[in-house]
């Protein structure tokens, strides 16, 4: 049986792009000031869940591209516009190994 120290830590990650993201912690804090690709640094567990905060801190709004090939199908098509001085939150979804649901607000 798994312990509490076998699940993934409930705190931030913090970051400037969404390239090669952590999944050692739910939260992704993304402190973004242009578009980047979405990516994972390596494969989240079946039923594991990412929540990334992506704030523009530009006065400026842009369009995230949200991967929906390969291991990714969106929920929310293929962008999202970041307002100026914006937040969205994207979520992940693992539903089986290195397959992924995306759904962004």
């Amino acid at each position: 049986a798994p312990t509490w120290d076998t699940f993934r830590d409930k705190g931030i990650n913090s970051v400037t792009t969404l390239v090669s993201l952590p999944v050692n912690k739910r939260l992704v804090v993304a402190t973004l000031s242009a578009a980047t690709t979405l990516s994972l640094a390596s494969g989240l567990e079946i039923g594991d869940e990412l929540h990334i905060f992506a704030n523009n801190t530009t006065g400026s709004p842009f369009v995230q591209t949200l991967p929906n090939t390969g291991s990714f199908t969106s929920l929310s098509g293929t962008s999202i516009t970041i307002p100026a001085y914006g937040v969205v939150e994207i979520n992940l979804l693992c539903i089986q190994t290195n397959n992924y649901f995306l759904r962004a607000v």
